[in-house]
């Protein structure tokens, strides 16, 4: 009975192995007549009675041979500017390198458009009134600038494409070994097929990461936009939460704690699904993450201590009542509230990762 299960799961991992290869579309088939051709090679092989099922099924799917190639053949990849064992590489590469470059190319021409823009700014980093929103923004200067992204963008990931193109392209006909490894194919190389449980979700590590970026972005180029927006007259005018005098020194560490968290889904992006990997580089990222947040949080001073002030000046309301929320702001009370929240969540991703990496997760 143990031997029929292991040799169930040898099936089952080289049906996985081929079919994840494939269009979503010919899974299901491809699959059921895999199935069915190996079943009947085995039964075939049992016949003579002198081996076991599992040997006959360690022969048969070694003479199948690599899952990669079977897919290919399923495929039925033709003789291209990149094919064979070329294409399943270039793709996959190519939906890394453009994701990671156009969100980093998108937000840069999107802050340079902003600075481009808005270049009246009254901002003073000692004054708890911030920065005046420019009427160019609504006009036809801002609009010409998203144009130009629009242009821009597409040129630049073109481009990214060509090269990345080209490179498989010469690999490919100069025969560059993808795998340095002079070892054949063996039944051993299967890999383990995932709990659905383990995957991990591409769409939103993939959100993480452009957030992320975002994120960097806005403070380190306008931090004064944080804060509380108020209009005066035909103006819009923001009186920033953080102290922006000495937001050099802080600046260090938030984009520290935000990369750690990009690296993070940045390996989950690439893996896909839990494993040992990525719970220690989850585990590693989120404490250094926290770290670099509680140093700006409770050891720098980031923030205005100005604002209160500030806000009752240009609304006229007085914030004196124990109801009033803002009467807490830049107390212990308040900093160690946004704290504990955070560590909260820290905790909360280093204890789900944790959990579904032992429970579903592989050990690669």
């Amino acid at each position: 009975m143990m031997k029929e299960k292991l040799s169930n799961e040898l099936t089952e991992k080289y049906l996985y192995d081929v079919v994840r290869r494939l269009p979503e579309k010919q899974r299901k088939d491809i699959e059921q007549e895999l199935r069915t051709l190996i079943e009947d090679m085995i039964e075939e092989r049992e016949g003579s009675g002198e081996v076991s099922r599992e040997e006959c099924e360690r022969a048969v799917l070694t003479e199948l041979g690599d899952p990669a190639k079977m897919a290919r053949s399923y495929r039925g990849d033709k003789e291209g500017l990149i094919s064979g064992e070329y294409y399943d590489r270039y793709c996959y590469i190519l939906k890394i390198v453009l994701l990671c470059a156009g969100a980093a190319i998108l937000f840069s021409d999107i802050i340079s458009a902003v600075v481009h823009v808005v270049n009246n700014e009254t901002f003073d980093a000692i004054s708890a009134i911030g920065y005046e929103v420019n009427e160019q923004l609504l006009s036809g200067s801002m609009w010409w600038e998203v144009f130009d992204i629009g242009i821009t963008l597409p040129s630049a990931l073109l481009q990214i494409f060509g090269v990345i193109t080209l490179i498989f392209a010469l690999m490919q006909r100069y025969h560059v070994k993808l795998d340095l490894s002079e070892e054949e194919w063996s039944v051993e190389k299967l890999p383990q097929i995932p709990y659905k449980k383990a995957m991990i979700s591409r769409g939103e590590s993939a959100v993480g990461i452009v957030f992320g970026v975002l994120v960097i972005i806005l403070f380190a180029y306008r931090p004064q936009l944080m804060g509380a927006w108020i209009r005066q007259g035909d103006e819009m005018v923001s009186i920033p939460i953080f102290n922006l005098s000495i937001w050099g020194k802080v600046l260090p560490f938030f984009i520290i704690s935000v990369m750690a968290g990009i690296i993070s889904d940045f390996v989950k992006l690439v893996a896909g699904r839990y494993n040992y990997r990525v719970m220690v580089t989850t585990i590693v990222m989120d404490i250094v993450g926290f770290i670099m947040t509680f140093i700006f949080m409770k050891v720098l001073p980031i923030w205005n201590k100005d604002f209160m002030q500030a806000l009752q000046r240009e609304t006229g309301i007085a914030f004196s009542s124990k109801g009033d929320l803002l009467t807490y702001y830049n107390t212990d009370i308040f900093i160690n509230g946004i704290v504990i929240v955070i560590l909260f969540f820290f905790l909360l991703d280093i204890a789900t990762t944790v959990y579904y990496t032992v429970r579903y997760g592989n050990k690669d």
